[in-house]
């Protein structure tokens, strides 16, 4: 079974793409068919069909980032290594189908039972997620450097002090802030090249509530998953001094320029740079990406990866504090 791609890559400037996504198929089909247990043979025909659809996707997915200019001559080297990193694409196990999907190191496992919704089909919400963890693939890099640095942030007493005054007793929080970020902008870009393949504008935002990270809190947002971190996201963003934003900037505005930063080899140098050099600003950043992170924590306790109430009731303690920070850094 060989793999026929939908595009053409023989431009030099795409070198390795094409040669990829054939072994990434191969060595996916490989090990489902090693792995694939008492599958009926309508099940293994199935699953083989969608290792097919999901490297199709990797297709979909990074041709629409050239077509929307997250990709241009500068970092197309970079997002191409990213990507031709990927190890093995396989399914979520059977007592996992409540994830779409989630990647581990270089793996990508993926739910092959997406249900379509109001918005789009099964196969448009399969390439929604299947993108969503390929943007995870390509923010790798630049999430191991923010693990580096943020330990020597650490290390600054008059961080630690004001961090301790807070309740975040290392940098786990701080981290996580940045994860916050991670999610936030892998699923704005797979939304932005899901209705850009669908020649549609995005949905309109709405209100919701997510009682497990804000309580009765609304929020206002037009992703498909992770809607509680989006306003989040343009708030912190609009403190920026390197995303040059206005106030009236448009959500998908502010956070397309944030994921084509992201999408550059130096992302997190560039944002450290921008509160790194004033003791101020480094304690208040500091507690704006430690607050970000708990309210990714309270989000995943939705999925039971953490504790629950607890940091919920810590997301509620510190969030008008984060709000009155990005206030203060935006004037």
């Amino acid at each position: 079974m060989e793999y026929k791609c939908l595009y053409d890559w023989s431009n030099s400037i795409y070198a390795g793409f094409e040669d990829f996504l054939k072994n990434i198929y191969s060595i996916s089909v490989n090990y489902y068919l090693r792995k694939k247990e008492n599958d009926s043979t309508d099940i293994v025909n199935f699953k083989l069909r969608k290792i097919r659809e999901f490297v199709n996707n990797i297709e979909y997915y990074f041709y629409e980032l050239i077509k929307l200019g997250y990709v241009k001559k500068s970092n197309v080297y970079f997002v191409i290594r990213q990507l031709i990193s990927i190890e093995l694409i396989n399914f979520v196990k059977k007592n996992e189908m409540n994830f779409s999907g989630y990647t581990i190191g270089k793996r990508i496992f993926i739910n092959p039972y997406i249900k379509d919704n109001k918005k789009m089909n099964a196969k448009q919400r399969t390439l929604l997620y299947s993108s969503h963890e390929y943007g995870h693939i390509i923010n790798q890099k630049w999430k191991l450097d923010v693990i580096k640095q943020s330990k020597k942030i650490w290390e600054n007493a008059k961080v630690q002090r004001e961090a301790k005054r807070f309740g975040f007793d290392s940098n786990e929080y701080f981290v996580m802030g940045f994860e916050m970020l991670d999610e936030t902008i892998v699923q704005d870009t797979a939304e932005n090249v899901c209705y850009g393949l669908m020649k549609q504008e995005r949905s309109p935002k709405i209100f919701k509530v997510k009682k497990e990270v804000f309580g009765d809190r609304p929020f206002l947002t037009n992703f498909d998953y992770y809607g509680e971190f989006q306003e989040v996201a343009v708030n912190f963003c609009k403190t920026l001094g390197i995303m040059h934003t206005q106030e009236k900037d448009s959500y998908e505005d502010v956070l397309k320029r944030l994921s084509m930063m992201a999408m550059k080899e130096d992302f997190s140098q560039i944002l450290f740079e921008e509160f790194a050099g004033d003791i101020t600003k480094l304690r208040d950043y500091f507690i704006l990406f430690s607050i970000m992170g708990t309210i990714k924590d309270a989000s995943y306790s939705v999925l039971d990866l953490n504790e629950g109430q607890d940091v919920t009731n810590k997301v509620l303690k510190y969030y008008g504090i984060f709000n009155n920070l990005c206030d203060y850094y935006k004037k």
